[in-house]
């Protein structure tokens, strides 16, 4: 990761199959880039996905840059 590259994560514990009472958890990714341009999002994404976190089914990601 660059100097440049500031991400910001905050999120309550996730468990794999979705947090209790089927509520989607909401992650906030704070970016100096658009969310377009920024390699490391979608490698997080990617990892998030790896762990059973699919964005729109139990988690919601929201960038802002």
């Amino acid at each position: 990761m660059n100097r440049r590259t500031f991400l910001v994560v905050a999120a309550a514990p996730l468990a794999a199959q979705g947090p209790p009472g089927g509520k989607v958890a909401r992650l906030g990714v704070l970016l100096f880039s658009t969310p377009v341009t920024e390699p490391n999002l979608a490698a997080f994404i990617a990892g998030l996905r790896d762990l059973g976190y699919v964005e729109g089914r139990n988690v919601a990601i929201e960038c802002h840059s």
